[in-house]
């Protein structure tokens, strides 16, 4: 988290972020809330990307 606070609103590519970072790969992902009647639910949905080719590898949701 504390890797990705600093490009939240960064007009970066994934590539440059990549390469500041030191790194092959970066996992992003989204969490969603939500509230159906007394029901709260949460769905987090990460993403495996190669940075060099913007490629993603893996991504599933939970």
């Amino acid at each position: 988290r504390t890797s990705a606070s600093k490009y939240k609103s960064s007009d970066k590519n994934l590539e440059e972020i990549g390469r500041e970072l030191g790194v092959d790969y970066v996992l992003e992902g989204t969490v969603r809330w939500s509230k159906v009647g007394d029901k709260a639910k949460v769905r987090i949905t990460p993403q495996l990307i190669q940075v060099d080719s913007d490629r993603h590898l893996w991504a599933s949701n939970y």
